[in-house]
């Protein structure tokens, strides 16, 4: 929730989003962000065991973890 949070207040009125796909904030995307762990987290999770079993799968579950994952691109 807070990074939601933090994206709106830096990005409200900028236009970065494809044609077609305006920017929402509104309650019924709060409560979806709110919810995701509790009603879809394990779905997906379920789907990409499913279907992705030739994919390489890297699951991320931390701020840190995301900053090391994406400085290793650059080595």
């Amino acid at each position: 929730m807070r990074r939601v949070l933090w994206r709106v207040a830096r990005g409200w009125g900028r236009d970065g989003q494809a044609p077609g796909c305006p920017e929402r904030f509104d309650a019924e995307f709060l409560r979806w962000v709110w919810r995701w762990h509790t009603d879809s987290r394990a779905r997906v999770l379920r789907k990409l065991a499913e279907h992705g079993k030739s994919a390489r799968q890297i699951l991320l579950s931390s701020d840190r973890e995301v900053e090391e994952f994406v400085h290793g691109f650059g080595r």
